[in-house]
């Protein structure tokens, strides 16, 4: 190849990625943003009053499991992940001890 090939080949792509960035700039304008949060949005509505008539049509059901979830959040209060479990020894290296209130993955 020679000069002006290469060069002809660098603006070819310069003119790509300028295409490129103009599209990524479109897709992440605020305006697209917004459109995508109304969007979303409008679900979140109907979700909304999914779980409001749910809740209307079987109060006690409800009102048992709101119970139980202020009732468990609670009981976690305070405690770590685990609730205070001991260490947990995953080999014969005492530098691989888990500290209480952290998990191994």
């Amino acid at each position: 190849m020679n000069s002006d090939e290469y060069v002809k080949e660098i603006q070819h792509t310069r003119e790509e990625i300028d295409k490129t960035l103009y599209t990524l700039e479109d897709k992440f304008s605020s305006r697209e943003l917004l459109d995508q949060a109304i969007k979303w949005s409008g679900g979140a509505k109907e979700l909304s009053m999914y779980i409001g008539r749910t809740v209307r049509d079987n109060p006690i059901p409800a009102t048992l499991m709101a119970i139980s979830l202020i009732w468990l959040m609670a009981a976690a209060n305070g405690r770590g992940y685990y609730g205070g479990l001991p260490d947990v020894d995953i080999g014969s290296n005492p530098e691989s001890r888990v500290p209480p209130g952290e998990y191994v993955i």
